[in-house]
């Protein structure tokens, strides 16, 4: 839907099974940050998106699948932020997953 807005989207997707991860993304000149803490199965696990340039409204979607169950097991859509955006989520065992996060951001 085009609402006469200049938008642009962009995706970042991690892998997550190392102890401390992060990602980072540049394109159309913006920078985005993706990390996600230490995972301990049963314990709460903090995931951060950051845009760099924060004044810009953003409209965020963010997805964790479980690799091995080859199942999505959080989707927030559309969530609304203004450059940063983070929660905390509790991973139910310590194995693969997969961690996205499609930011639309308004353009100048």
């Amino acid at each position: 839907m085009d609402d006469g807005r200049n938008r642009r989207a962009l995706l970042l997707a991690l892998g997550a099974s190392a102890p401390d991860f992060a990602a980072a993304a540049q394109d159309y000149g913006v920078a985005e940050i993706l990390t996600v803490d230490r995972s301990l199965a049963g314990k709460a696990t903090q995931v951060r998106w950051e845009l760099r340039e924060r004044s810009k409204p953003v409209m965020l979607i963010v997805t964790i699948t479980d690799l091995e169950e080859e199942r999505r097991v959080l989707l927030l859509p559309r969530v609304q932020t203004q450059g940063s955006f983070s929660f905390d989520f509790q991973f139910t065992h310590g194995g693969r997953h997969w961690v996205t996060a499609l930011a639309e951001v308004e353009g100048e």
